[in-house]
């Protein structure tokens, strides 16, 4: 049984434009974001708002990765 959710991932194409969104949109706060090397992406953990639960949100920093082949089949 699910007692909480921790965080979900979001793969999107550019990391700005959806921390704006989810900002303006929302209310949420960017409570860390980095650059993790290993998976070749750029990535922000966002706040729900009066919640311990986050969004993070998955950009790629090359096309030809993993999330970026993702994305190009997949979409957002």
């Amino acid at each position: 049984m699910f007692t909480r959710i921790d965080h979900v991932g979001i793969a999107v194409p550019d990391l700005d434009v959806a921390i704006a969104f989810y900002r303006d949109n929302f209310g949420m706060e960017v409570e860390h974001e980095e650059v993790n090397d290993e998976h070749v992406v750029r990535e922000a953990m966002l706040r729900v708002v009066d919640s311990s639960s986050c969004i993070q949100l998955l950009s790629p920093l090359c096309l030809s990765s993993t999330l970026g082949t993702f994305l190009d089949k997949s979409g957002p």
